[in-house]
């Protein structure tokens, strides 16, 4: 089988890494708020993957919108969830989360404010 056609490491990489964040999430409860965000995470991210793959299905069902918007909508979601989670987390904590992410945060706040005016 020829290199460019063997999914098998991407593949690999891919349920590798999402059934250690859900092994590792279940194994060890978080005390912190908003903890539980991580499962809605992995759910948005697995609607991804499968409207990625599902792309000229979701296409054919009423010649809106492509699979690939769906994907890429799901997956920005997935990151938000997590973004919000760990906000929570620095909230609850008392430390500070430096001057990086308040900055991420507000863009993202204008961003969703852009999709809810859509």
């Amino acid at each position: 089988m020829p290199a460019a056609e063997n999914l098998v490491p991407y593949l690999t990489v891919q349920c590798v890494t999402v059934a250690t964040v859900l092994l590792i999430a279940a194994a060890c409860p978080s005390p912190y708020p908003q903890a539980n965000r991580i499962y809605l995470a992995l759910a948005l991210y697995g609607i991804a993957k499968i409207a990625q793959h599902k792309d000229a299905v979701l296409f054919s069902l009423g010649r809106i919108v492509f699979g690939h918007r769906i994907k890429h909508l799901a997956a920005a979601c997935a990151a938000w969830q997590i973004l919000r989670m760990l906000q929570a987390r620095w909230r609850a904590s008392g430390a500070g989360c430096g001057p990086v992410v308040p900055v991420v945060l507000r863009t993202l706040g204008r961003a969703s404010r852009v999709m809810r005016a859509l």
